[in-house]
């Protein structure tokens, strides 16, 4: 059997020359992947800044006859299944400077806000029928604050929460955790100088650092079960 050359550049779906004698069957197995990103940033003031990425993948499967085709797109989910949302692009804000307004530059050294988002839309298809979909809505960070005090004191306190739903046959299952994240450190740095007769004195130099690590998370799960033609959460 001779080899198709055209189907060697993807200029044909048949494997084998049309012209060959073979009569024997075989099976055609292919995938083509798609995918397209967007990105930009935007500096809105001098200390203030955010960026923004939007994503598009698609793939498509063929194989024994049927078609495979799965979509995730950059996606704000809403609604219990998550289906009543829209297109959005991932974002990630910054802050910083914060220390330089009036009333905190007596307490932070250092003071700075970040928040992001990313979010997600998941398709799966079989020839012309939806099999299931996914949806994602990450706040991580919801807010994050990093803060550095008057004192060789510093801290980082954050707060984020996750949310992912997944349409099945029937019934929808939510999945949500939540959590907060505390960090605290204090340095110290001193010495003394020890004499020693007819040489230089030795300076010994002594770095301490302390830090407390705390954290609190909570997650849980809804099951939305459709029943007849209704809809409820179990």
């Amino acid at each position: 059997t001779r080899v198709n050359p055209w189907y060697r550049f993807g200029l044909s779906e048949t494997p084998s020359d049309s012209t060959s004698t073979d009569k024997g069957k075989y099976t055609l197995g292919k995938k083509v992947s798609q995918n397209l990103s967007l990105n930009s940033g935007i500096k809105i003031t001098k200390n203030l800044s955010t960026s923004l990425n939007f994503k598009v993948d698609v793939s498509n499967n063929y194989s024994n006859g049927n078609i495979y085709k799965n979509m995730t797109i950059s996606y704000f989910p809403l609604g219990k299944k998550g289906e009543e949302g829209f297109p959005m692009p991932n974002w990630n804000v910054s802050w910083n400077g914060l220390e330089s307004v009036k009333f905190l530059n007596k307490v932070f050294k250092n003071l700075s806000i970040s928040h992001a988002f990313s979010g997600g839309k998941q398709i799966s298809i079989r020839d012309t029928t939806e099999t299931g979909s996914k949806y994602s809505q990450n706040f991580s960070p919801l807010i994050q604050l990093n803060m550095s005090f008057k004192g060789d004191i510093r801290s980082n306190l954050g707060f984020s929460r996750n949310l992912s739903i997944d349409n099945g046959s029937g019934d929808t299952r939510q999945s949500i955790s939540e959590n907060a994240n505390l960090s605290i450190s204090y340095s110290y740095s001193g010495g003394m100088n020890i004499p020693i007769p007819f040489m230089k004195d030795l300076n010994v130099t002594n770095n301490i650092t302390l830090t407390v690590n705390g954290s609190y998370g909570k997650s849980y799960q809804n099951k939305y079960t459709k029943v007849g033609n209704d809809e409820n959460f179990n």
